[in-house]
């Protein structure tokens, strides 16, 4: 999934597309080149907050059944005030204590915790920064590229390696510096898309 950020990146598409030089000159008053990265960022990878959010509010729901902080006659209404929360979701059609609509998805019957899929989303854009960070790169987060870094190849390769063999947050600190997990690179990575659509959403109401 780093790889993957880096992949999207626009100066990456730009050096693979044979129309990169005609695009070029296509730009003008650095408009086009703006939406572009704008519609890049939206495309590819704001489906990763998407899913972040998906998988917290199923990882809510998950550990306050196993709390007991719910009975079993609320599992169901309980899972779907969490979607209306988080998400502005409401069922199709009505639902009560005798469904379990949680069930419907393969994690739940299977009893795999939504948390690894909701910090590995916040992960990967630490990582991607730290990699950026070794091969030097001034510009924003969101246009980095460590294609071609043997720096930052290195440095993924040296933790690579060592598999599941040290707890995560000794590899955490060899490739990043820290041993916590932060959001303030996700955040960073995505900066230029929210405010650009908090300028757009003015005056509008936002939210459900």
């Amino acid at each position: 999934m780093i790889i993957l950020i880096s992949i999207s990146c626009q100066h990456r598409e730009y050096r693979q597309s044979e129309l990169a030089n005609f695009a070029h000159r296509l730009q003008y008053c650095g408009r086009i080149e703006r939406f572009n990265f704008l519609n890049r960022i939206y495309s590819n990878r704001f489906a990763k907050l998407i899913e972040s959010n998906e998988s917290n509010r199923n990882g809510m729901h998950y550990y306050q059944v196993f709390r007991g902080d719910i009975s079993p006659s609320q599992y169901n209404t309980r899972y779907w005030a969490l979607r209306k929360k988080y998400q502005g979701v409401k069922a199709p059609v009505s639902r009560d204590k005798q469904n379990f609509d949680p069930g419907a998805k393969f994690h739940v019957a299977a009893n795999i915790p939504y948390a690894r899929y909701f910090f590995s989303a916040i992960i990967q854009f630490q990582l991607h920064a730290a990699l950026c960070r070794t091969k030097r790169q001034t510009v924003q987060l969101h246009k980095c590229d460590i294609y071609r870094s043997m720096a930052a190849g290195t440095r993924l390769k040296k933790v690579m390696r060592l598999g599941a063999s040290r707890p995560w947050p000794e590899v955490m600190k060899i490739i990043t510096g820290y041993r916590d997990i932060r959001a303030d690179r996700m955040l960073e990575f995505f900066r230029p898309l929210m405010s650009w659509l908090r300028l757009q959403n003015q005056g509008h109401h936002v939210g459900w």
